[in-house]
């Protein structure tokens, strides 16, 4: 049970941190779509600027034209930021995860470890107690058998006491 705990527990921990990977990188990938949706938006800002500007002289519709790019240019700039700074936050996370997720198994493989070292103890400790319950037996069996021998030898010596006395009254009666 305990180590079916510890298991479960590993497993809910891995899915959390599965699960913030998940996270880490959706906002990458948000963060990436916003950027991309704001240089079409910049984009289709000069698109206009620029077909506004076309009944204008040429040079002011470029010098307007080239500001529009400098700042898409900018944008683009932090967008790139902005991502790698994304890209590099997930990877931080993914690592702390790989090396949660490789804790969380040590720690598993750990409790399996104490648990079979455990049921080894217990069956080395059952295994005694049975030795122990033999020796008892074993025992008891030798103090009845040498009850009986004492029991026989007496028999034995009243017996030869008995004989004797027999003799002695025998060989002493004048016939």
């Amino acid at each position: 049970a305990e180590e079916e705990a510890a298991k479960k527990a590993a497993e809910e921990e891995a899915a959390k941190k599965a699960a913030e990977e998940e996270a880490a990188k959706k906002a990458a990938e948000e963060e990436a779509a916003k950027n991309a949706a704001e240089e079409e938006a910049a984009k289709k800002a000069a698109e206009k600027a620029a077909e506004e500007e076309a009944g204008k002289p040429l040079q002011t519709t470029l010098a307007k034209g080239e500001e529009v790019i400098e700042e898409i240019e900018k944008g683009i700039e932090v967008a790139a930021k902005v991502a790698v700074e994304v890209i590099d936050s997930a990877s931080s996370v993914v690592d702390t995860i790989q090396k949660e997720v490789k804790s969380a198994d040590q720690l598993a493989t750990d409790v399996k470890t104490v648990l079979d070292d455990s049921e080894k103890v217990i069956g080395s400790v059952e295994k005694i107690i049975d030795n122990a319950n033999t020796l008892v037996n074993q025992v008891t069996q030798a103090a009845q058998d040498v009850e009986k021998v004492v029991s026989d030898v007496k028999d034995v010596e009243i017996k030869i006491t008995e004989g004797l006395v027999d003799k002695v009254v025998n060989d002493s009666d004048p016939k």
